[in-house]
């Protein structure tokens, strides 16, 4: 959380660090629902095709979740916990399985 507030406040260093980290978050999600889809057991989590993962869509997305979770109250309670867990509950949540 850190690192992504110094990004967004103009920090070129933490920009380029924060792009590093969002990439690698997004492929270790993928790496985590792959081997699921390919064997045909439950998903974590079930984003439509016409939204992509990218790190253009995850930054805005944790944006979006960081704003959710502040609004509800929840979001110094979680706050501790790797931003990849936060990310991974969130998707879960926005985007749930049938």
């Amino acid at each position: 959380m850190a690192l992504r507030a110094e990004a967004k406040a103009g920090n070129k260093g933490a920009e380029a660090r924060w792009r590093y980290y969002i990439i690698g978050l997004m492929d270790g999600i993928q790496a985590v629902q792959a081997p699921a889809a390919a064997a045909g057991t439950k998903l974590h989590f079930c984003m439509s095709d016409t939204l992509p993962m990218s790190p253009k869509f995850l930054d805005a997305f944790i944006e979006e979740a960081i704003g959710r979770l502040s609004a509800k109250g929840v979001l110094k309670s979680r706050i501790d916990q790797p931003m990849a867990v936060l990310v991974a509950l969130e998707l879960r949540n926005a985007f749930p399985c049938q």
